[in-house]
């Protein structure tokens, strides 16, 4: 995971950097930024031995019931405050299941744009990294 990170040239702070949990628990991993006009924040999950991220959702100035990707809506859930001076939001993994979310996760930001679908745009992104 990415402890202090950069996105779009947003320095992105997100913790725990490391989580180990037993099948069943909650997971809750935060993010945090300090950009006033990067009130969208994504979420993205990296599968191991995977390049490809998936988008689990993302929030638009809030987050709501529909920020959830719908393969993500049973396991996975985002909140948080993109509306103030620091924004923060958090990505839980409810009833986790080892199999399936053994992965990485990233945050990301962006500016908001007035669109009325921002994750047509950041459906498949590949890491820039080998």
């Amino acid at each position: 995971m990415c402890w202090t990170c950069f996105s779009l040239g947003v320095q992105l702070h997100q913790s725990p950097s490391s989580v180990i949990k037993k099948a069943g628990a909650d997971v809750q991993i935060c993010c945090t930024h300090g950009k006033s006009d990067h009130r969208v924040m994504l979420w993205y999950q990296q599968s191991p031995g995977q390049r490809a991220l998936k988008l689990i959702g993302y929030g638009y100035a809030t987050f709501n019931n529909d920020s959830v990707e719908a393969p993500f809506r049973k396991h996975f859930r985002l909140a948080g405050d993109l509306e103030g001076a620091k924004k923060n939001g958090s990505l839980t993994i409810v009833d986790l299941k080892p199999l399936e979310h053994t992965a990485t996760y990233f945050c990301a930001a962006r500016e908001a744009h007035h669109l009325k679908h921002p994750s047509t745009l950041n459906k498949n992104l590949f890491p820039a990294y080998p």
